[in-house]
């Protein structure tokens, strides 16, 4: 009985017997995933290092004359910025105190 052989629908031959279903049973218990490989957890510290390997090779690629030149415009697009902010506290304060002034006078004429 071990191994017959058996013409499935097509007409080609098939085992039969127990060694078979013991094969399937066998094949069903594999795992699905390759054992004793590690699970990518350090994902986040390759993207870091990725992207400091990035920035250094921006940096030699640029040279170092490049640096304080670029730090000097950030510097000053800055102090820009930090007047214009100034100016539009300013502007905002202003607008705020004169609504407060005007309802003190509606508050006083009623």
């Amino acid at each position: 009985m071990k191994g017959e052989n058996m013409m499935n629908f097509v007409g080609g031959e098939m085992e039969t017997g127990p060694e078979v279903s013991r094969k399937k049973r066998r094949r069903a218990r594999k795992p699905k995933f390759e054992v004793g490989k590690p699970k990518l957890v350090n994902d986040k510290k390759k993207k870091d290092k990725k992207v400091k390997q990035v920035v250094a090779t921006q940096m030699a690629k640029l040279g170092l004359e490049a640096f304080p030149l670029i730090f000097a415009e950030i510097r000053e697009s800055n102090c820009r910025l930090k007047d214009l902010n100034s100016k539009i506290d300013g502007y905002v304060l202003d607008k705020l105190a004169a609504w407060d002034a005007e309802d003190e006078l509606r508050r006083l004429s009623i």
